[in-house]
């Protein structure tokens, strides 16, 4: 049993510098499969959310800590945080 993620393809259909986004939620996602010991589907982390939501995010670059602050601000104002 895996318990990585499938690796994206950040330059498909359309080069974006977002690989800290890329990073920080594939190491998520691979953080939350390994926690689940690998059962249940795998979960793809939408980049294009925070690309779009996040103030300080974009295809020119970024740090994987401002998208990890970005994800607890958003669970802790939605409730949704463990």
């Amino acid at each position: 049993v895996s318990l990585c993620t499938p690796s994206r393809n950040q330059h498909v259909p359309q080069y974006c510098g977002a690989c800290s986004m890329f990073a920080a939620l594939t190491a998520l996602a691979d953080r939350i499969k390994g926690l689940r010991e690998g059962r249940g589907p795998d979960l793809v982390l939408s980049v294009q959310h925070v690309l779009n939501c996040h103030g300080r995010a974009s295809c020119h670059g970024g740090t994987a800590s401002a998208v990890y602050d970005f994800i607890y601000r958003l669970s802790a104002a939605t409730g949704s945080g463990g």
